[in-house]
């Protein structure tokens, strides 16, 4: 979608204050989920990722995605591409030791699996993750929704009225009449 440039100008700061409070929330659910370690969350995501590249093999961001209806996962987990510590490591810019200590904290947690398929081990998520973050998931898309509903108001609306008085004052301009 092409951002009209005259209208991000205008509303660059409630567009930049917008998308953070979404950002922080997110941030601050993920942190919540995965007990204090964000970068657990992130390696998780990266070997999710990886392995269902093959089931996504020609997405572009911004292209219709693919959809892999629920009642194919089994055929989906046969076609995933399995990864290891290194390709994570390269991936994320985390040092491949603490990427093979927060893995073995994934699998604790039963969302990531060794592979025996190939004699490393790959990785592969587990297919529990979908349905334990289900609804994790699900509000975070509504939210997502809702986020994305207001910057588009943002920027396809019509220019701003004048500035209330009480914003105008706050941040110390003049309004006297």
């Amino acid at each position: 979608m092409p951002i009209n440039d005259e209208a991000y100008l205008r509303h660059s700061r409630q567009i930049a204050y917008t998308m953070s409070e979404f950002m922080l929330w997110h941030m601050s659910r993920i942190r919540g989920r995965f007990a204090g370690d964000i970068e657990c969350a992130l390696i998780l995501g990266e070997i999710a990722h990886y392995n269902a590249r093959a089931a996504f093999p020609n997405h572009h961001f911004g292209e219709a995605p693919r959809s892999v209806p629920d009642e194919h996962a089994r055929e989906l987990l046969a076609s995933l591409k399995r990864c290891n510590t290194l390709s994570i490591s390269l991936a994320t810019g985390i040092p491949r030791e603490t990427v093979r200590r927060k893995i073995r904290w994934l699998e604790e947690q039963g969302w990531v699996a060794k592979d025996g398929k190939d004699a490393k081990g790959g990785l592969i998520v587990a297919t529990e993750v979908h349905e334990q973050f289900r609804d994790f998931n699900r509000e975070t898309l509504e939210r997502f929704l809702a986020t994305a509903d207001e910057l588009r108001r943002l920027l396809d609306g019509p220019p701003p009225a004048a500035m209330a008085p009480d914003i105008a004052a706050s941040a110390g301009e003049n309004v006297s009449p």
